[in-house]
């Protein structure tokens, strides 16, 4: 049992288990993906490294992320910079409201050259955080995320940002602003996030749109398969 000292809270799982398996591996390359993807072609991307030491995506939007030292959520960022010895305030663009904020990237596609030590790195900084109790407002669920980040501005990693088809965010289908990140043909996509999307109000519209091609038809047939779509509301109720 890697979790023994975090199970209040259930995504230090990811962060152990990474390192856990970094710190156990012979592979040159280590990756984490989220449970809920789908794949719809090959992810050769996960292999191009180029000159970079890891592949990530940023951040959807903002959400606690801080565009500058004014901002209210920096706060909770410098307080991390300063623990951890953060020296540059890098920034990114967020993928879906275009927003530039400080280093912040998602934690459902981690791509790492484990010759670097990150997810180890990236464990000692999660543990001296909590420890530390440093908090954002909006929870403690974040810590897990902003901590991945706050490791690759601590290492002054080469980040390389994923394409836009990769852990293309399906539940804001309709709300990307960021014109780099708007996959135009679905058959496009290679890792598709849909979190709880097919819960939602929205997922029998993003069926249909689905619907409309071979492959699309396919994932259709798994979506059902696994119970993964709730029935369409019938009128009245």
């Amino acid at each position: 049992e890697l979790n023994k000292d975090f199970c209040h809270y259930p995504l230090a799982n990811k962060i152990l288990a990474c390192a856990h398996r970094e710190k156990n591996t012979n592979a040159e390359i280590l990756i984490f993906l989220d449970s809920d993807v789908f794949f719809f072609n090959e992810p050769k991307a996960f292999a191009d490294f180029g000159d970079a030491d890891v592949i990530l995506r940023p951040v959807d939007i903002k959400n606690i992320g801080a565009e500058n030292s004014d901002d209210p959520n920096a706060v909770y960022w410098e307080s991390l910079y300063k623990l951890l010895g953060v020296k540059n305030r890098r920034t990114v663009l967020t993928t879906v409201s275009n927003e530039r904020i400080w280093e912040y990237y998602q934690g459902g596609h981690i791509v790492t050259l484990t010759k670097n030590h990150f997810c180890r790195t990236w464990q000692e900084n999660f543990i001296q955080v909590m420890n530390a109790e440093i908090i954002p407002t909006q929870g403690i669920a974040f810590i897990e995320q902003s901590v991945l980040a706050a490791t690759v501005s601590q290492m002054e990693l080469n980040v390389k940002k994923f394409v836009k088809e990769y852990n293309y965010p399906l539940h804001m289908e309709n709300e990307i602003k960021n014109r780099n990140y708007i996959v135009d043909n679905f058959n496009d996509w290679v890792t598709v996030h849909y979190h709880d999307v097919f819960r939602s109000k929205i997922a029998h519209s993003i069926i249909e749109t689905i619907n409309q091609t071979e492959k699309g038809r396919r994932l259709r047939d798994l979506i059902h398969q696994f119970n993964l779509i709730q029935p369409k509301a019938k009128k009245g109720t």
